[in-house]
Formats: structure tokens, sequence, C-alpha cells
């Protein structure tokens, strides 16, 4: 059985089985310097001079022995020894052991666009992420090898920029802007990506956040390069706002977060998800288009003035409201605004009990698109609509699953796992929590990494999800329905 060292973006030792604890920061540091030597190999007065610099030869050379009888008695929950001698030299057994920082050299080395989707894949971030204070010498060896693969990574984003678009291109240059915040091209690269989905507005605020910064750290001014980018998008953002770049007629809305009015930070997720919901449901009529979540949700908590909003997303139309929850019953209020005038084209509040919420939803879907379009048929309001099955304790367990898994973290995803099923089985027709199960299964097992019997347990639950809303397997490509990561 293969066992798993994972350096980038943190220390991970696994195997399929489990996961290895390594409590030693110098023996962490120890495999990490293994793993990026030629064929993984490292004479043992190297290692000693890296890790225990301030002693003696011969006491350094002790420590290391100490060190290595540690680390093959945590290796012992591997039933394995990954480490070979090989006279004076120590090694990595290549045999027992895959290693992420090893296979991300050998892809970003290659210009394949399937091997750079690799290396990108396997860059989650510096190498060996929180390790420090250990040894001048290691400190020193550290900081150069972090550079060296980090300029690495700046190379594969860069050239995936270059031939990808979209929503992926989009992703990318995120990434790329991350690894160097003050690095022009990536910021470019986020505005063409932008640009080719015909978001001129988020372009020139892209320009406008990254001039700022320049200023504020370097004291310095965009180039003529970037300069020519921004100047190329005047009128363009007013164009699409006027409708006039758009290849359709259809009303672009934006739906802002509700906020949350119940005075308790721990009713957010019940805030967020019907805000979600709304989105989902919108997203569903063909005479829509709808700004995804991960656009609109970057106002949560914030004060915000609606023109300037909907200039930014290039939106027509904007969608706001709160929702305020207390004991059995539920009050919301909502307001439809014309962003050109900054006119209310039609506000309502709804005190209801709670039990009446999936009801409540379907008409703020059913008004806001009626108000919106004037001319939607009634069969395809019916039909487009989602048809809850009632439960809304079900609903509610989603909803808090949901946020758990956007925690990123192990357990957290267990307790959303926990969640998802506690819905299914108060609710068996309840097609969210299906889906969100077998996401949450393959967050738990890394996706691609998972055994194939966890696959098809995830992929047996989405056709389930798909079977029970089979409205909700096509979305328009302009929104996302997951958790954001």
């Amino acid at each position: 059985m293969m066992a798993r060292l994972e350096l980038l973006g943190g220390f991970s030792l696994s195997s399929q089985a489990q996961t290895v604890v390594v409590p030693a920061k110098k023996n962490r540091a120890l495999l990490g310097i293994l793993a990026l030597a030629p064929h993984c190999e490292v004479t043992r007065d190297r290692l000693a001079a890296l890790l225990w610099s301030d002693r003696g030869e011969e006491q350094a050379k002790n420590s290391l022995r100490q060190a290595l009888v540690t680390l093959r008695k945590d290796f012992v929950a591997l039933d394995a020894d990954l480490l070979v001698s090989k006279g004076d030299r120590l090694a990595l057994d290549r045999h027992l052991v895959t290693v992420d920082v090893v296979k991300f050299l050998g892809a970003s080395a290659s210009i394949d666009p399937t091997e750079l989707r690799l290396a990108a894949e396997l860059y989650k971030g510096p190498f060996l992420d929180g390790l420090s204070a250990l040894d001048n010498a290691f400190e020193d060896w550290l900081r150069d090898a972090r550079a060296d693969l980090n300029a690495r990574a700046i190379k594969v984003f860069s050239a995936l920029a270059k031939s990808v678009a979209g929503l992926e291109g989009i992703a990318i240059a995120e990434r790329l802007i991350a690894l160097e915040p003050l690095r022009e091209a990536s910021h470019i690269a986020l505005m063409e990506a932008h640009i080719s989905l015909g978001q001129a507005a988020l372009a020139i605020k892209q320009y406008e956040t990254y001039k700022l910064f320049l200023k504020r750290e370097l004291g310095a001014e965009p180039t003529e390069e970037l300069e020519k980018l921004r100047r190329s998008l005047d009128g363009a953002s007013e164009r699409h706002f006027k409708g006039e770049a758009t290849s359709s007629d259809k009303p672009v809305i934006a739906v802002l977060p509700f906020a949350n009015m119940s005075g308790d930070k721990e009713q957010q997720y019940f805030s967020d998800g019907i805000t979600e919901d709304i989105i989902t449901e919108l997203s569903r009529f063909r005479s829509l288009y709808v700004i995804a979540r991960n656009s609109s949700f970057q106002y949560r908590e914030k004060a915000v003035d609606v023109r300037r909003v909907a200039s930014e997303l290039a939106a027509e139309y904007v969608v706001e409201g709160s929702i305020r929850k207390f004991g059995n019953r539920l009050r919301i209020t909502a307001q439809l605004i014309d962003a050109s005038t900054g006119n209310h084209l039609w506000s309502e509040r709804y005190d209801r009990d709670i039990d009446a919420l999936f009801e409540l939803q379907d008409e703020l879907t059913r008004t806001i698109v009626a108000t919106l379009t004037g001319r939607v048929e009634d069969a395809e309001i019916s039909a487009a609509v989602r048809k809850h099955t009632g439960s809304l304790a079900a609903y509610d367990k989603v909803l808090r699953g949901i946020e758990h898994i956007r925690g990123w973290g192990t357990d957290e995803n267990r307790l959303g796992w926990e969640l998802f099923e506690a819905a299914i089985a108060l609710d068996p027709h309840c097609a969210l929590a299906h889906a969100y199960r077998s996401l949450s299964l393959l967050l738990e097992h890394d996706f691609e990494n998972a055994p194939q019997t966890i696959k098809d347990e995830a992929i047996d639950g989405a056709l389930t999800a798909v079977r029970l809303d089979a409205g909700g397997a096509q979305r328009p490509s302009g929104t996302k329905y997951y958790p954001t990561r």
C-alpha cells in the first residue's frame, strides 16, 4: 500500500487507511529536505548540518540518529519504513511513498496542458507552509526552496492563463495574483479573463484595485501596457449596462445577500441559504441572466450603494432584502431596484409561519420574474420553480451542512456529511441533500484520489439528486451552486 506525502500547502502523511502524525517539526523538515533532493537522497552530514547547525559535528549526528529512530516509530502505523539507507546517504523509498512536490516538479517542467493542470492542482500553497523557527541553516534553505517552487508555480499558472478562457481563466488568474500580488502580468490576465466573459465592469474594478495596491505598496503607477488595456474598456461597461453589448434581450439581475436581522450570527447560514436558493431559482428562467453567487456575495455584510454595485457587476436590476427569524415566525423583506435609476420597482414584507418558507420562496421568485419580464408564461413559471417536498427540518440541516463544508477542514466536512445524512433520513426525496452528500464524500477523499467505491457512491447520490429534481440538472452557465473554496 502506497503512502502519500504532501508538502505543498502544509504537511500531511497518510495511507489509504489512515493519517500518520509526525509531531516533531524537525522530522517533518527532514522529510521535506529528502523530498526536494535529487532522487530524494541526501547525505547524513548534509541533513545534520541543515537541522542542527548550532551544535558540534558529533552532537549533530547523534541528534540525527535520535530523530530517525523517532521517525521510524511514526512510520509503524504504515507498516512500512519509508527511509532507505545507502551508505552515508538517506533516501525516501519511492516504491513505498508518493510525494506531491516531486510530482509537481515533473509536471511543471512540461508544456502539455494536461500536465500543467496537474501541476496547478498539486500546488496548494507554499512548501512546508507553517513550518519555521527551527534552525538558521534550515530557514535559509527553506526560504530558497519556497522561492524556487513559487517561481515554478507562477510559470505554470502563466502558461495556463494563455491557453484557457472563461471561468477557468478567472480562477487561474486569481491564483496567479495570490502567488505574487504585485506582479502586473497576473492582474492583466485576470482583466482579460473578465473581458472574455463580457465583464467589462469587473475588469475595470480589477484595474482600480491593482492601481491602489501598487501605489500603496511601491508608490508606483501601472505600466503603459496596463493603461492601454484600461483605456480599451472605456465605454464598454456603460454599453453593457444599457444592453448594447449583449447578444440577447435578457435582463441581467444580481441578488445581493439578504441581511441577517435575527441578532444571532449563527443564523447567518439561514439567510445565506435562502439567498442562494433565490439565485438558483431565478437562474432556471431562460428569460433572465443571473449574476453568479460568487460575484454577488462579495458584498455580504457591507454597506453598499446599489447603483455602484450594479455598475461593478454590470447588472441592470438588483434584489436586496433582509431576513428575521424569531421563534416559529419568519419575516422577509425584499425589494427589486432598477439600477439605472435607483428606483424601487417593487418591495414587499412577508410575515409568515416558518412552515410556509418554501411557498414564500416560490412567491418571491414568481414576483421578481413577473416584474422584470412582464410576459413570462405562467406555465414556464410553474415548470421552473422547484417543488419542495415540504420538510423544513431537512432543509435546515442541508443549509447547516453547506455552511460546514465551506469550512475546508476535514472535521468541518464530516459534520456537513452527517447533516446531509440526517436530512436524507428526514426526507429521502430532498434532492439537495443527496447532491451535497455526494460532494462531501468527494471532499472527504480528495476528489480524484478517492477510492473507486467512494466515487461510485458519490455518482449514485448525484444521479439520485438529478432524478429527484430533474430541472436542477441544467443551470445557466452564468450561475454556480456549489461551495466556494
